[in-house]
Order: C-alpha cells, then structure tokens, then sequence
C-alpha cells in the first residue's frame, strides 16, 4: 500500500511538478505571446509607418510623374508642332530645291547653249580676225612696199605729176585701212558686250548659288538643333528609367499596400506605353532626319556639280579674255603701225609739196638767171664787137705779122669744134624746154633773188626742212641746159662805135653788197677809190664779184657785177680823190656806233633763199663759162683776121 501510495504520492509530486512546468511554460508563452503581440503591434506599426512614408513618397513619385509625363505630353506637343513645323519646311525646301534643280536645269542647259553659241561666234570672229589680222599683214606689207617705192620714187623723179600721184594713192589705201580699223573696233566693241553679258548671268548664278548655300546652312542649323533636342529628350528618358530602378521594392504586408503597388505600376506601365510612343516618334524622326540628311547631301552635290559647271564657265571667260586682251593688243599694233605709216605718207606728202615748191622756185630761179644770162651773153657780144671795131683791133688787122704772131700759138681745133658744138646743143635744149619750164613768177622772190643772195659756189644744205643739198656741178648742168648759146658775131660786119662806154657796154648789174666787219690777214683797198681798209673797219663785199668797197663808196660804184676789173674800169667815171675816201671814213668810223648792220637782216632773207644758193653757185660757173667762151670768141675772130 505504502508502495501504491508511494507511487500515487510520486505519482502527485511529478504531476504537481509537470502542472508547475506547465504552468511555467504557459506562463513563459503567455509573456512570449505578449511579446510576440508588442512586438507584432510594433513591427505592424512600424511596416505601417512605412507603408505610410512609402504611400506619400508613392504619391510624391506619382504626382511628380504626373507632372513629368505632363510636362512630356507639353514637349511631345511642342515637338510635334516643331516636327510639323520642319516637316513644312523640310516639303518647302524640297519644292524650292526641285524648282532650283529644273531652273538650274534649265539655265545649266540655256548656258550650256549660249557658251557654245559664244564659243562658236568668238572661235569664228577669231578666225575672221586671224585672217583680217593676216589681210592687214599684207596690206602693211604692200604699203610699205609702196612707200618704199614712193620714198624711191620721190628721189628720183623730178616731175611733181608722177609723185602727187603716187601720195593720193598712198592716202587713199590709208584711208581703206582706217575704215577696216574701225570695222575691227565696232567687232571688238560688241565682243566685249557680249563677254559683259556673259559675266552678269554668271554673277547672277553665283548670287543664286550663294542663296541656295545660305538655306541649306540655315537647315544645317535647323538639323543640329533638333538633333540637340533630342539628345536631351533621350538623357531624359535615361534619367527616368534610371530613377525608376532604384526605386525600393517593399514587400506588401497588407492589402492596402497592394493597392497601392498596383495602382503605382499600372502608373508605370502606362509610363512605359508613353515612352514607347515617344521613342516610336522619335526613331520616325530620326529616319526623316535621315532622309533629310540624304536629301541634303545630294543637294550639296548639285551645287558642286553647279559649282564646277560655273567654274569652267569662269574659266571659259578667263580664256575669252586674254584672247581678247591679245586680239586688243594686235589691234593697238596695227593701230600703232598704221598711225606710223600715216605720219610717214604725210612726211612724204610734206616732202613732195615741199619738192614741188622748190622746184618752182628753182624754175623760177632758173629763168631769172637764163634772161640774165641772155643779157650778159649780149653784153660780151657787144664787147666782143666793140673790141673788134676799136682802132686797136684795126692796127692788129693792118699788121699781118702780128696776126701771125697770134696765129702761132697753140691751138686745139677738136676741142674748140667739140666745145662750139656743146653750145649749140645746149642752145637747142633750151628752145624746146622753154614751154615745158614757164612757172608763173612772183614778185617777191624775184626780189630775193636780185637784192638778197648768199655767196655761192659751194654746196649749201638747207636747215629749213632738211633738205639734200645741191653740189654746183648739178645745178650749173641745170642752167648750162636751160642756157641760151651765143651766136658768134660775125667779123664782116662794122658797127658804129657809142659815145659813152656805159652805153658800149650795156652792162647794168648792181653789186649783192654783204656788209662784214674789218678782220683781214692782209690789207685790203677800195676798188671805187683805192683806198686802205683798216682792219677794224667796217666795209663792204659783193656775193657774186668778190668787189671790196668802203660802206660809204658803195653808192658811188657803178653796176659792174660780173666784169672783170679792166672792162669795169671803162664805166667808172671820175673817182674821187683819197682826201674825200679818207673824210668818208673818218665819218664812217664816227657813225659806227649809231650804225646798224643788215647781217641780221641778211640771215633773215637767208632762209627766205637758202634753198636758190645752189642756182647762184651755177651762175659764178656759167660766169667762167662765159668768160671761157668770150676768150674762145675773141681767139677765133683774131684766127680769122689772121688768115684773112
């Protein structure tokens, strides 16, 4: 029993024991639960205020999404208007590009034609100046040919028809080579017109081209700034997605939280559908960007294309003009050469008048001096007869042994027969020029020729328009050809001898005085009155006689110009005595120095009649011819009173 109450008190003591456990268990699970309990409520509050703090960050997030995508739906709007924008612009300049692609057609093609039309007009107006160019050669060639033969001519003919002739022909071809010159400028002028042209439709285009350039930068432009625009929209987007993954993801404990989750990513899809639009739009964008780049491009192409195209007409015109600065150029050769052959025609024409002038004056030179060699071949007639009937002459007759003495000197019978028969030829010549010389005579030279002569028997050259000078030997076969024989006087015939010798001779040339002054090597006397000259004494000297005279003795000497000394001592009368030779030259010394010389005035006439000193110098040559052919007279009527 005590075992069975052993094992019940045992039995007692080890429930007692396991209710205490468990007692103590629930009790530790009743203060677990109410921990468990405190901390669920304040993990429940804490997830609370969580979800709470995660709810208005949600709504925060939400409303500043809303306002993202708004403020995206504002520049999506904004950018669709901006796309429309370029989309118009972009077809505008699609049109103005295709409307500048058939217009830069059209003038490429308009162009195209006008430079061939040009270049075929300036390669045949080239062609058509080559050959006018290579005409003229010839012509100037011809004409200086002409010139030279005129110039040729000019020196050696002596007739003024033949040389006025060949200077209206020279001017004449002058005269047709002005007009082609003019033809040639009218050409050139229109040339350059045209070539304006050209270059005012070339600038024109490049203006255009310039404008054409101008609206594609300002695409370019347009191009970058959308692209810009872009960019920043796609950093946006990246910003977002961005901000979207690092969202936290909380753990939903409760439906509430659920919901909101929920609605926050429907939010979000939706999101999504919008930027999947927007980047729909945005690759659409970029594939016309693409195309308008393309389209650019091949815009920029054209206008390289066009580029090269007025390049070439650049350098066209470039061509065109030094083809024309060098047809210019020929032309100021030709115009340059033409210019000297006229200014040589008129040097020749000059020339020729001048010729002609002289050639009067020479006519009329000549036959002053022919009637003036008439009259002194008279007056050595008359000497020869006067001599013949003197008293003299007749003792010379009457002594045959004289005559003798005069027939025994030497004689040439062929030359006196060669030289009487030149005579006579000249005579003859002289007959049948006398129609073909008569020039009309005037007053005036006539004058010069008697009262102011040059001293001649040399060869003078004239400053006055540099002219050749004539030797003596071509202007004495001039007169000698224009001279009148003498015909022999015949001895049979006796004449009744004058009273004074003045009248036997007939003689009445007056001296050419030329005034000089006194600078003698040797002493000189007066022929007038044999008087000393000093050597600082005025006085006076003949051009032609070489007679020295006092200034004042002049007046008294008669006119015996071109007789010898012995015969003009007959035809002076009483000479005056040496006290009145010396009072006159005391008077002469004493109006020296109110005494103006005529050497200016004689220097003056000298230009006037330096072009006749080659006639004067004929006339001191036909003078000793002269004296020649009296002495052969005088000898061949002592030969034939010797024979008779």
């Amino acid at each position: 029993m005590m075992d069975l109450h052993r094992r019940l008190e045992s039995e007692r003591k080890e429930r007692g024991t396991s209710n205490t456990k468990a007692l103590q268990l629930l009790a530790e699970v009743r203060e677990n639960n109410k921990i468990a309990k405190e901390m669920r409520d304040t993990e429940n509050k804490e997830l609370s205020e969580q979800v709470q703090s995660a709810l208005v960050q949600l709504e925060q997030e939400r409303v500043s999404a809303v306002k993202r995508c708004q403020r995206a739906h504002e520049e999506l709007k904004k950018k669709q208007i901006e796309l429309d924008c370029c989309t118009a612009k972009v077809s505008d300049l699609k049109s103005r590009l295709a409307h500048a692609r058939e217009r830069s057609k059209i003038d490429t093609a308009h162009l195209q034609d006008k430079l061939q039309r040009l270049s075929d007009d300036s390669k045949k107006r080239i062609m058509t100046l080559h050959n006018e160019y290579a005409e003229l050669q010839d012509r100037f060639t011809a004409v200086n040919k002409e010139l030279k033969q005129l110039k040729e001519l000019q020196i050696k003919q002596e007739n003024a028809s033949s040389s006025a002739r060949v200077s209206v022909t020279s001017s004449r071809e002058l005269e047709e080579l002005k007009v082609e010159l003019e033809t040639q400028k009218q050409l050139t002028d229109q040339y350059s017109a045209k070539v304006l042209e050209c270059e005012k439709e070339l600038s024109l285009k490049t203006v255009q081209c310039q404008e054409m350039e101008k609206s594609l930068d300002l695409e370019a432009t347009l191009k970058q700034s959308l692209q810009d625009k872009y960019d920043a929209i796609l950093k946006e987007l990246k910003c977002y997605e961005e901000a979207e993954g690092e969202e936290p993801k909380t753990t939903p404990t409760s439906s509430n939280t659920d919901d909101n989750i929920s609605s926050l990513q429907e939010e979000l899809l939706i999101q999504k559908q919008l930027t999947d639009e927007y980047n729909f739009k945005v690759l659409e964008y970029e594939k016309e960007l693409g195309m308008k780049t393309v389209e650019c491009q091949e815009m920029t192409e054209a206008l390289k294309l066009e580029q090269n195209l007025n390049n070439k007409l650049y350098d066209d015109i470039y061509h065109l003009r030094q083809e024309h600065g060098k047809l210019q150029a020929a032309h100021m050769k030709l115009s340059k050469q033409l210019k000297t052959q006229e200014s040589r025609a008129a040097e020749a024409s000059k020339e020729t008048e001048q010729a002609l002038q002289d050639k009067a004056v020479i006519e009329e030179a000549l036959e002053l001096e022919r009637t003036r060699m008439q009259i002194q071949l008279a007056q050595f007639t008359k000497l020869i007869d006067y001599r013949h009937n003197t008293p003299s002459a007749a003792k010379k007759r009457s002594n045959p042994k004289k005559g003798l003495k005069l027939s025994r000197k030497k004689r040439d019978p062929e030359k006196e027969r060669s030289e009487w028969m030149i005579l006579k030829d000249i005579a003859k010549n002289s007959k049948d020029n006398k129609g073909d010389n008569r020039v009309s005579r005037s007053p005036s030279i006539s004058s010069i020729l008697v009262d102011q002569a040059t001293p001649g028997g040399q060869s003078v050259r004239s400053t006055r328009n540099n002219k050749p000078s004539v030797t003596p030997g071509a202007t004495s076969s001039l007169v000698c050809s224009s001279s009148v024989a003498p015909t022999p006087s015949k001895s049979g015939i006796k004449r009744s001898a004058p009273d004074s010798s003045s009248a036997v001779l007939e003689h009445n040339i007056p001296h050419r005085w030329v005034i000089k002054s006194g600078a003698f090597h040797k002493s000189h006397s007066c022929s007038t009155c044999s008087g000393s000259i000093k050597h600082t004494q005025k006085y006076a000297k003949c051009a032609y006689c070489s007679f020295v005279v006092h200034q004042k003795c002049t007046s008294n000497t008669p006119n015996s110009c071109g007789l010898p000394l012995q015969l003009a001592a007959h035809l002076y009368p009483t000479s005056p005595s040496k006290r009145q030779c010396s009072q006159a030259m005391e008077d002469d010394n004493k109006e020296n120095a109110s005494f103006v010389s005529t050497s200016s005035m004689d220097s003056k006439m000298r230009r006037l009649s330096i072009d006749l000193v080659r006639c004067n110098s004929s006339i001191m040559s036909t003078g000793t011819d002269l004296s020649i052919t009296s002495s052969m007279l005088a000898s061949n009527d002592s030969n034939d009173d010797s024979l008779v």
